[in-house]
């Protein structure tokens, strides 16, 4: 959040130095999309330019059975966005770049759900060997942004809805995973264990390869001063 404060003070410090306030340079909004719920200002620079500040958040759980084992899963999306908008048409219409400064989060914990033999990354074990796996995904923290996008809040009415539609370039998954059973077993099945584990890791990434174009689709209501 000191980065949103950040941004938010600088298009501010902006606006106060500007001597046209009372020409609606100003705008508030409340956003929803696959980013999250989030908040954010925008600053008119000029007719074709606007400058925002953004700050979304997203939490949601769910639990699933993979092979062997019971999951339950977190993902905590939390992002600050700096982005340019820019109009080329004396429309709605905009393009949009900016960076996204993400403070995500995504784990995931399992239980075997069998007493019997399970199989981990190739190999196989007892269930009680395993233990409890756990895991881990993390993504680019800085990642750009390019978009499109329709309404422009300083035309028309002080209240208007806008929309956008692009891609966050968050770079490939990096997966961790761990088995508690490595804990006390013998080196010989630790290094197995840990072997099974690195081979998880990589097929988690290979899964989830496709998020690290993660696809931006939001509306948003704003209000210019």
């Amino acid at each position: 959040m000191k980065k949103c404060a950040l941004a938010l003070t600088i298009i501010s410090a902006i606006a106060a130095s500007n001597t046209a306030l009372a020409e609606n340079n100003i705008a508030l909004g409340v956003y929803g999309g696959s980013t999250g719920v989030g908040i954010g200002a925008t600053y008119k620079l000029n007719d074709r330019i606007n400058l925002r500040a953004m700050a979304n958040h997203l939490d949601y759980s769910d639990d699933a059975t993979v092979d062997y084992y019971d999951y339950d899963f977190d993902l905590k999306m939390s992002s600050v966005e700096a982005l340019v908008d820019y109009f080329p048409f004396d429309s709605g219409f905009r393009l949009t770049g900016g960076v996204m400064f993400n403070n995500n989060d995504f784990t995931g914990s399992g239980n075997p759900n069998v007493n019997g033999l399970v199989e981990i990354g190739g190999y196989v074990f007892t269930a009680d060997t395993v233990g409890q796996v756990d895991a881990e995904v993390e993504v680019r923290r800085i990642a750009p942004y390019l978009g499109v996008g329709y309404g422009n809040t300083f035309k028309g009415s002080a209240l208007s809805v806008n929309a956008d539609l692009g891609v966050m370039f968050l770079g490939r998954p990096d997966a961790t995973v761990r088995a508690s059973g490595a804990d006390n077993a013998s080196p010989f099945i630790r290094n197995r264990l840990n072997e099974a584990a690195r081979n998880e890791e990589r097929d988690v990434e290979d899964q989830l390869d496709r998020l690290q174009y993660y696809p931006l689709v939001r509306v948003g209501l704003t209000y210019a001063f």
